[in-house]
């Protein structure tokens, strides 16, 4: 029983590393390094224009959104380019009813990789800007950043280019971003903000939208 669990546990653990390897290789650490100069450039931004009052909640899940953003665009845009360019595509369609499963795996490690990196950018505008639950704000952000990594993942299905794959997911979310007015109280909303507490609705109406 317990060589066995150490057998799952090697093939598992092989698998993650392998996995992290096709996902996060190549030109991930520009993207990582593109969305931490974002943050920066968006706290410089805020602090700039907040005139010494202490920013809330709300402008940090703004902020820390589109760094998230373009976090998830790499691993999830160019990971059908990747296998293709690897020859691993043809791999993958060799092996019956296995190849989905391969990709279960690989946005669960995304998703949990976000999750971390979210994680951090909330701790440093935790401790250097804007007070908040790192959890609480990690967790809600987390929710547009599955379905964008999704949505992003099942273009790239249709598309097999990653600079191709990128450029419709972003004139989608500027769709979004458009629509974002009409929506603003509508959880049909993408960039809905559950941190902002407006004036013209009730906070009963406004929990049930949000929740």
């Amino acid at each position: 029983m317990v060589s066995e669990i150490k057998i799952w546990y090697k093939l598992l653990a092989d698998l993650v590393r392998y996995n992290l390897k096709i996902i996060f290789s190549g030109v991930f650490i520009y993207f990582a390094a593109a969305a931490g100069l974002v943050l920066f450039l968006l706290i410089l931004l805020v602090a700039y224009n907040t005139d010494a009052v202490m920013p809330l909640p709300d402008s940090a899940y703004y902020m820390l959104l589109l760094p998230g953003i373009v976090i998830l665009l790499y691993p999830t845009a160019y990971g059908i380019q990747n296998d293709m360019d690897t020859k691993m595509m043809e791999v993958l369609i060799g092996i019956p009813n296995y190849r989905y499963k391969i990709w279960v795996v690989r946005m669960a490690i995304v998703g949990l990789v976000e999750l971390l990196i979210t994680l951090v950018f909330c701790l440093i505008v935790d401790l250097i800007f804007i007070p908040m639950n790192i959890f609480e704000m990690a967790y809600q952000l987390m929710y547009p950043f599955l379905f964008l990594s999704m949505l992003t993942f099942m273009i790239s299905t249709l598309v097999r280019s990653g600079p191709g794959t990128a450029a419709v997911t972003i004139i989608i979310m500027l769709i979004f971003f458009i629509l974002s007015g009409p929506l603003v109280e509508s959880q049909w909303n993408l960039f809905l903000n559950p941190f902002e507490n407006p004036t013209d609705i009730s906070e009963m109406i406004w929990m049930d939208r949000i929740l």
